[in-house]
């Protein structure tokens, strides 16, 4: 993977609502999307992050494929914390226990505030 490929982060030129905004407004905006994104949790509430997110990505007219394209290098990351989680999340509802390792019910399906009210 080369570094042209790394698209997160890099300037995309146009002529949208986004693009006209005043950088300190955009950086502000994002700064408030990540405090909000990690203050997020309930199933809900990451399904309203993500209309937001879908929201913002349309008012700039970015192609989504490009969004997309530079999202890749970050998958790596995302799959091994995925992976990590369901071995090192303890709960009482174990699952498959071996050597050091052990999966349970809390690791593989996530936290328990996830659900729509708990």
């Amino acid at each position: 993977m080369a570094l042209k490929d790394i698209t997160l982060g890099q300037f995309f030129p146009g002529n949208s609502v986004v693009h006209r905004l005043d950088p300190r407004t955009k950086l502000i905006c994002v700064v408030l999307y990540i405090v909000a994104l990690f203050l997020a949790n309930w199933f809900f509430t990451y399904a309203v992050m993500l209309l937001v997110l879908a929201g913002s990505i349309h008012l700039s007219k970015v192609p989504p494929k490009s969004v997309f394209r530079g999202l890749k290098p970050v998958l790596f990351i995302v799959v091994v914390t995925a992976v990590l989680n369901v071995f090192y999340t303890p709960g009482p509802h174990v699952l498959a226990q071996f050597w050091i390792f052990t999966v349970t019910l809390e690791g593989v399906s996530g936290p328990s505030s996830w659900s729509f009210g708990s």
